[in-house]
C-alpha cells in the first residue's frame, strides 16, 4: 500500500504490480496524481477512497473493472472520461465527489451499481455514448438526478473531452472543439476560472444540440 502520511504528491506504481489491493491509496491526503501500468486492470474496491487531493483518476486503457468505492469522497476531481476498456463500474464508485461536474461513459460500458455517482457536484452533466440505459445498469445508478445525455457521437465525444486542452491530454479534432476550446480560454481569462466552468458548461451543452 501507499503510505498514508507520505509527502509525495505523484506516485507511479511499478511495472511488476499486476493487482491493487483495496484500500490501497486510501486517505493519502497528499497524492495528487497516480500512474498504473498496464499490467493493472481493476480498480479494486476503495482502492482511493478519501484521496481528496487527487486531480485526475489513474484508469488508462487496460482497465476493465472499477471497484466499490474506488474513488469515493476524491473531492477535487473534476472532469472523468471512462476508456472503452472499462465494461464494469461498481456502486458508489464516483460518491461523494463533490467537485466532479462531467463525465464521459463509454459505449462498452455494460453495467452500473448503484449510487455511482451519488452526492456528486451539482452542476455534473453526464454524457453516455449509448442511445438508451442499458438493462443491466442499476435503475439507481444516478440517484442525485443529474442530467443524463445518451448518444453522445464522436465529434460531440471530442468537444466534451477536449475543452480543457491543453490542461486536459485530449486536443481538438474539429473546428467545433476548437470554438469550445477558445471560449473556454477568453472567459476564464475574463471572468475566473470558478464562474467560467459553469458558462462554458452551458456553452457546450449549445454547440453540442448545434452540431448534431
Amino acid at each position: 500500500s501507499y503510505p498514508v502520511y507520505c509527502d509525495e504528491k505523484k506516485y507511479d506504481v511499478p511495472d511488476s504490480v499486476t493487482v491493487i489491493g483495496e484500500h490501497a491509496f486510501s486517505s493519502a491526503r497528499n497524492l495528487e496524481q497516480v500512474t498504473l501500468p498496464d499490467s493493472v486492470t481493476e480498480i479494486p474496491r476503495r482502492a482511493f477512497e478519501y484521496c481528496d487531493k487527487l486531480k485526475e483518476i489513474p484508469v488508462g486503457d487496460k482497465i476493465t473493472k472499477i471497484g466499490e468505492g474506488a474513488f469515493a469522497y476524491c473531492t477535487s476531481i473534476e472532469k472523468i472520461s471512462i476508456p472503452d476498456s472499462v465494461t464494469y463500474i461498481s456502486g458508489y464508485a464516483f460518491d461523494g465527489c463533490s467537485s466532479l461536474t462531467e463525465i464521459v461513459i463509454s459505449q462498452n460500458v455494460t453495467y452500473i451499481g448503484d449510487n455511482a455517482f451519488r452526492d456528486c457536484n451539482t452542476m455534473l452533466v453526464i454524457f453516455c455514448v449509448v442511445s438508451s440505459k442499458p438493462i443491466a445498469w442499476n435503475d439507481n445508478w444516478n440517484p442525485s438526478n443529474r442530467p443524463v445525455y445518451f448518444g453522445v457521437n464522436e465529434k460531440e465525444q471530442n468537444i466534451i473531452e477536449s475543452h480543457m486542452f491543453p490542461i486536459s491530454n485530449v486536443a481538438p479534432k474539429y473546428k467545433e472543439a476548437w470554438v469550445v476550446t477558445m471560449c473556454d480560454k477568453l472567459v476564464a481569462f475574463a471572468e475566473g476560472a470558478s464562474r467560467a466552468k459553469a458558462q462554458v458548461s452551458l456553452l457546450m451543452l449549445f454547440l453540442i444540440n448545434f452540431v448534431r
